[in-house]
């Protein structure tokens, strides 16, 4: 039988337990701009404000690889929230997240195209923080046709998509 002090101990662990759990998910103060909010808010930019490819034989939703510019692996709790945040797009595009951009190219076809008639959205890092926040990405669909942008991201006041990015510089990349 446990005693009143261990019941009192085991009780007073399980606060600190549960309180422990609760700051370490707080330490982020929730008006910045996460992984979770750069991503899905580069992928509806790209959406909404980049011409689509002219090619009418590929009738359903766009193939969107994303990958970070760093290589490093995308946490799989940022690829479901984000996944989660787009469902409602998903008729226009399919995200499919990488960890090495290589994956999403045709590496032995000519001009190195992104694989399934897609495009590859690579994102640079950086720290999570207040808007605006400054985020480079290159958009690339092949080697002759690659941008490199820069988005400004902001708060709305949407409850759904509490997020926006706006595109403040482009740069075509022209192969060498």
């Amino acid at each position: 039988m446990i005693g009143r002090r261990s019941a009192a101990a085991i009780a007073l662990a399980t606060l600190l337990a549960v309180l422990s759990s609760c700051s370490s998910a707080a330490t982020g103060n929730p008006l910045d701009v996460t992984n979770t909010n750069a991503y899905e808010a580069a992928i509806r930019w790209y959406i909404a404000d980049l011409p689509q490819p002219t090619d009418t034989t590929n009738t359903g939703p766009l193939i969107m690889f994303v990958a970070p510019s760093s290589g490093k692996t995308i946490d799989a709790h940022t690829q479901a929230a984000v996944a989660k945040d787009l469902a409602d797009m998903k008729d226009v595009v399919v995200v499919r997240f990488l960890d090495d951009r290589d994956d999403a190219v045709q590496l032995d076809v000519a001009g190195r195209p992104v694989k399934d008639r897609g495009v590859l959205l690579l994102v640079n890092s950086f720290s999570p923080h207040p808007p605006p926040l400054d985020l480079q990405v290159s958009v690339y669909r092949s080697e002759a046709e690659t941008s490199n942008y820069e988005l400004t991201i902001t708060h709305t006041t949407a409850a759904a998509h509490p997020f926006t990015a706006t595109a403040t510089a482009s740069t075509a990349v022209v192969p060498g």
